[in-house]
């Protein structure tokens, strides 16, 4: 797949990306900035891959000043709209392979739940101009707790069986691909469960870059049988879904 394609599986999916996705333990985002620009600045955080806000909305309540890039136009829209009224908020039409920002500017770079989509030796060199001597970067994901969690062992093997797309990149996404990227890191994970009714369910397969949205061939099968597995797993009308927060932090 190239990589430009994902630049552009978003677009019809920005919306219910917003609405579904779940967003990040409050461990993960202290764990972020421990040890980042001890002065009394705010810290110059680079969220590369910001979709729609998710990661960016936690920068911004810690008084970064935050320059989001990202180069789908739906994704940046939706951005936009539920938080381009914070003036710390910087957002960029750009990749991580070139974000087009001044050298030597970052802080911390954070990459959630978008890595894989990167070119990550392009991205390396990208990284290092736009850091600082003593910057730092983060790749966040919300990975499904497949090993914890039977039912979370199903709903991922469903979804896949129900791909309309080639999968994405995330099984690029192996420790020796770590240990190569960075000089130096470590790496921590928070539960992250939500309960969820069947429509956010529903909503959270469709933001799924090769899944089918309504009207799409596939679609009404993917519903069908994610309602199968609601009703097997759901308490008064809930699934408890269960994501890992996973964290790899270091230096380049």
């Amino acid at each position: 797949m190239l990589i430009s394609d994902g630049k552009e599986r978003f677009s019809k999916k920005a919306g219910v990306y917003h609405r579904a996705r779940p967003s990040y333990p409050k461990e993960i985002v202290r764990e972020v900035f421990k040890n980042i620009n001890n002065t009394n600045m705010p810290p110059v955080v680079i969220d590369v891959g910001a979709g729609t806000g998710k990661f960016t909305s936690l920068l911004l309540e810690q008084g970064s000043i935050v320059y989001a890039v990202e180069p789908n136009k739906a994704m940046r829209e939706q951005l936009t709209l539920a938080y381009g009224h914070n003036p710390n908020l910087h957002i960029i039409t750009a990749t991580a392979e070139k974000t087009t920002l001044p050298s030597a500017m970052a802080d911390l770079i954070v990459a959630a739940h978008s890595f894989h989509w990167f070119d990550e030796y392009e991205c390396k060199k990208e990284f290092s101009r736009i850091l600082k001597n003593d910057g730092k970067v983060c790749l966040v994901w919300n990975w499904y707790a497949i090993k914890r969690e039977s039912a979370m062992k199903e709903y991922y093997d469903l979804i896949r069986e129900c791909a309309t797309k080639e999968i994405s990149r995330e099984n690029k996404m192996k420790p020796d691909l770590f240990g190569i990227f960075f000089a130096q890191y470590e790496t921590t994970s928070y539960p992250n469960d939500r309960y969820l009714d069947f429509q956010t369910v529903l909503q959270l397969a469709e933001s799924a870059n090769y899944s089918p949205v309504e009207g799409e061939q596939g679609y009404e099968i993917m519903r069908s049988r994610l309602q199968e597995w609601f009703d097997k797993h759901q308490k008064n009308n809930l699934v408890r879904f269960s994501c890992d927060s996973t964290m790899y932090k270091g230096i380049l």
